[in-house]
């Protein structure tokens, strides 16, 4: 376990240094970005994008076809 840069408990860091919560729901097809955190109860759909150094807050829903911009929060 580890602590993410927002207080994200038990987030598995990745190869890419992203920080993401084993209880977030990430469809295959979600593209996410460098350093990325996902924080608890999070939702990413089918589609989606995430940016660079981006954070995805606990209980966010990204729908499918989002574009998210790099470091936005």
């Amino acid at each position: 376990s580890s602590r993410g840069r927002d207080g994200c408990t038990d987030c598995q860091k990745t190869q890419n240094k992203s920080m993401i919560s084993p209880l977030a729901s990430i469809h295959q097809c979600a593209q996410l970005g460098q350093n990325v955190t996902v924080e608890p109860f999070a939702v990413i759909h089918d589609n989606v994008v995430v940016g660079d150094d981006s954070v995805v807050m606990s209980g966010a829903v990204l729908m499918p076809f989002s574009r998210i911009g790099k470091g936005c929060k």
